[in-house]
């Protein structure tokens, strides 16, 4: 979305969010054609450090900072199991036909009218338990304590709780009479408490990057990667001599500075300061490394 005839990429994606919002596509070859209602769902992945990147400048207010990162309610970051289990075994056959019963049947849907959308509603009960939920999350992101970008994407529940208890109720009660029941919504409030957890790390890389940093920097040393130009094991070094490895999220003299300051908290590191010159001067920092982490951080 950044490169060159990207321009108007961001807007459509902004404007695709809500599904209640007509867009224009103007092309000189196939004419002017005009969406009523463009709705778009996005599905896939991302490194972890090119998303450290992207959410820094949504927290720092760079160009990222536009909303669209907050309308990634789903996202998730996972923990993957460094212990491998090969699975072999036939898919369940009738649980993929129910799936794609669903989805040919969801695929059918129709408005109300050509102009209006179907409505669905709570029930009493379900009426009850979102305002139950939503008086003290409003209170919440209303408060000083969670970061502005995290409160910026948490508000967007305001939106997913109903949409995905409308979805659960699309799926599993297509025939109640368009009205969405008690179940459904507690199995939303599950959802956006599970999601909450891993919006909190995501925004939590790029307030803290450091922490990653310092993890980078201290499996560098323990593997011993971190040694001069013959291959010597390095007993101290100096960010700048970090910084030209150019290893990634370490590439920057500052970022080594931060991590190393993170790793002399916890005592892998001791960090001293020396001066430039014989002379004197504006003093540089070195950090020695803890014996131990020179024989593998046993």
């Amino acid at each position: 979305m950044d490169r060159q005839g990207q321009e108007g990429a961001r807007a459509f994606y902004l404007q695709a969010y809500d599904g209640n919002q007509g867009y224009t596509v103007d092309r000189i070859i196939r004419g002017t054609h005009y969406i009523p209602r463009v709705c778009l769902a996005m599905l896939g992945g991302i490194q972890p450090g090119k998303v450290q990147s992207y959410v820094r400048e949504a927290v720092a207010g760079g160009a990222a900072d536009d909303g669209l990162l907050q309308r990634f309610g789903l996202a998730v970051w996972p923990d993957v199991s460094r212990k491998f289990q090969r699975v072999d075994q036939w898919p369940d056959t009738p649980a993929k036909q129910a799936a794609w019963a669903v989805f040919d049947r969801l695929n059918q849907l129709q408005s109300a009218t050509a102009i209006d959308p179907q409505e669905w509603r709570f029930t009493p009960e379900a009426q009850a338990l979102y305002w139950q939920w939503v008086e003290p999350f409003e209170t919440e992101i209303r408060g000083e304590e969670l970061h502005p970008a995290l409160i910026s994407h948490l508000s967007k529940y305001r939106k997913l709780v109903p949409a995905l208890a409308l979805i659960f109720a699309l799926v599993d009660t297509p025939d109640s009479g368009n009205v969405i029941h008690e179940r459904e919504l507690m199995r939303a409030l599950a959802w956006a408490d599970y999601l909450r957890t891993h919006a909190e790390r995501l925004y939590a890389a790029a307030l803290i990057p450091e922490t990653t940093g310092a993890k980078r920097l201290l499996d560098k040393i323990k593997t011993g990667k971190l040694c001069d130009g013959d291959g010597v094991l390095l007993e101290s070094f100096t960010p700048r001599v970090v910084a030209v490895k150019n290893w990634a999220g370490l590439g920057l003299t500052d970022a080594v500075r931060k991590a190393a300051d993170l790793l002399a908290d916890y005592g892998w590191l001791a960090r001293e300061s020396v001066p430039t010159s014989a002379a004197g001067g504006r003093p540089s920092d070195r950090y020695l490394i803890h014996p131990l982490l020179l024989k593998g951080g046993a």
